[in-house]
């Protein structure tokens, strides 16, 4: 796994070139874009040769970046497990959401009872169940690499 924190490096200099229907042709290869239609060339067994999840194009590239855990896909493997990436998507957003427990009744006071998701280290991120493949539970450790790494800047900031 390569941490990129330069447009000057290589690889982001070839996936520039991507953007250009000559740069396409040269290369044999294109960029998709967006959950649908990654999902899309996953289902169509299509030969992924890397897969980059990113929720904005710049990282913070200060020396002191603030990091963020972040979850690297294999499409190879999230295709081998019958998964698609809208059903990992649905499943993530779950991870730390906070859901009502109902209400508790005490005397003159009616408590309101809450399920707090806390996660609070690499392994609760990579212990999550995403599925279930042939009986066999499936982790999101199984289909990703899960890690801490340079937080993606955002706004001006």
């Amino acid at each position: 796994m390569e941490t990129i924190l330069s447009t000057k490096n290589e690889r982001v200099k070839n996936w520039k070139k991507l953007q250009t229907k000559k740069g396409r042709e040269q290369a044999g290869a294109y960029l998709i874009e967006g959950i649908h239609l990654i999902d899309e060339a996953i289902k169509n067994q299509a030969s992924i040769s890397e897969l980059i999840i990113s929720e904005d194009k710049q990282l913070n590239l200060d020396i002191d970046y603030p990091v963020e855990k972040q979850i690297l896909v294999s499409a190879e493997k999230l295709n081998l497990k019958g998964l698609t990436i809208e059903d990992l998507d649905h499943t993530l957003k779950k991870i730390s959401q906070n859901t009502t427990g109902g209400y508790l009744d005490q005397g003159d006071q009616e408590l309101l009872v809450r399920n707090i998701g806390v996660v609070t280290s690499l392994d609760d991120i990579k212990n999550t169940v995403v599925g279930i493949h042939l009986g066999k539970v499936i982790l999101l450790g199984d289909i990703a690499e899960v890690r801490i790494d340079a937080a993606i800047k955002r706004g001006d900031s």
